[in-house]
């Protein structure tokens, strides 16, 4: 499988350099002079609803590999990577409705953190990578406006703020 990069393209659609990342806003507005996710590189993965795995990189400089990035009858959503819970024989333990189950490595403080990540990486990924971020049966989504949300700054993410 060829993993892709997010050059080529920034976020608000004119034409990057072959050394620029995708950038998607992390605050209203989404002005230039605001902190952006770096989408660094994708790697497209179709199974179910996984569309495949980004590397981002935050304003405070935190880079986070292989984020799932996912679409559904609700749109696209990315979380956190997690690692696999496994049963007593060592195997990927199934849940209920047959689905591996994963333990989460970190999380968002907050709902209004998680949901400004998923969408600026969703944002992001369909920004640079269109094609690759269908709808699960091959029909056309909308685009999520990533100018609409925020995850916060560096002075944001520490204690006390949300």
């Amino acid at each position: 499988m060829t993993e892709h990069t997010g050059a080529g393209t920034n976020f608000k659609g004119s034409s990057a350099s072959g050394n620029e990342k995708a950038y998607a806003p992390l605050h209203n507005g989404g002005t230039a002079n605001k902190p952006r996710m770096r989408l660094l590189s994708w790697r497209p993965f179709v199974k179910g609803s996984l569309r495949g795995f980004a590397t981002v990189q935050l304003p405070i400089g935190l880079k986070i590999d292989e984020v799932p990035v996912f679409v559904g009858d609700k749109g696209g959503w990315a979380n956190f990577p997690g690692k696999p819970i496994l049963d007593a024989d060592g195997r990927h333990k199934i849940d209920a409705d047959s689905k591996p189950v994963h333990a989460a490595l970190a999380e968002w403080r907050n709902h209004e953190l998680a949901d400004g990540f998923s969408h600026a990486v969703v944002a992001a990924v369909r920004q640079a990578h269109p094609d690759d971020f269908g709808a699960p049966n091959g029909e056309q989504e909308t685009t999520v406006n990533a100018e609409a949300f925020s995850i916060g700054t560096p002075s944001d993410l520490s204690e006390g703020r949300s």
